[in-house]
């Protein structure tokens, strides 16, 4: 498989580099945030972990040199997530708030909540005092699948310090008890590792739009 990377100097891109030559796949061309993007190239996929100011040019990019794309830049905008939709008419498409597995069946887990949509929930999500976007991706789309489940809009409390790499948790409080639902990275390795393989996914399908649900088989 020959690949393009954006963000290819970036820590996530480093790593999903070093996982894919691992793997034996050949690097095309690797691209930084605010690279000029005039280059053409050929590529059997795209591999976006850039930044959301950079990410218009990247989808572009994408659906001019007829290129699937797998993306997992967040902080995007509404616009964006739409333009993302709409791509996915002419290339495939997956994008991913989180590419861990943990995460993803962390929530396969939460339409069963609907039993409790009379209870109060709220969302706690820490990062590494570097990360920009707040609140995490990840903790926007768990927002999404529990007000998808219970009808209510999810608060979201975001914290960010030290070299956290990522911990989401969901506080599900009744009358008299609580329950608490906690994924916790322990590295960015399990990151690059997903992303490969919704990359090796990506490269097999048709022009639609995809998930990392459908990547790793989880429905």
């Amino acid at each position: 498989m020959k690949y393009i990377i954006f963000g290819a100097s970036g820590k996530m891109g480093e790593m999903i580099q070093a996982g894919m030559k691992k793997k034996g796949y050949t690097l095309v061309e690797g691209f930084n945030a605010k690279a000029s993007l005039d280059k053409k190239v050929e590529a059997d996929i795209a591999i976006d972990f850039s930044h959301a100011d950079f990410f218009d040019e990247v989808l572009s990019y994408c659906i001019s040199n007829k290129i699937p794309l797998m993306s997992g830049t967040t902080g995007l905008s509404d616009t964006q997530l739409k333009n993302i939709k709409e791509a996915a008419n002419i290339i495939p498409v997956l994008w991913a708030s989180n590419t861990s597995v943990g995460i993803q069946f962390l929530r396969s887990l939460l339409a069963p909540l609907k039993e409790l949509a009379d209870w109060d929930f709220h969302i706690i999500e820490s990062h590494h005092i570097d990360k920009l976007d707040s609140p995490s991706g990840t903790a926007k789309t768990l927002a999404e699948d529990l007000k998808l489940a219970t009808g209510k809009n999810i608060d979201i409390s975001a914290l960010r310090g030290g070299g956290i790499f990522g911990e989401h948790e969901i506080r599900i409080m009744g009358e008299g008890e609580t329950i608490s639902l906690k994924h916790t990275a322990l590295s960015r390795k399990l990151f690059s590792t997903g992303a490969i393989k919704a990359a090796e996914f990506l490269n097999q399908q048709k022009v639609g739009l995809y998930t990392m649900s459908d990547a790793l088989g989880l429905h």
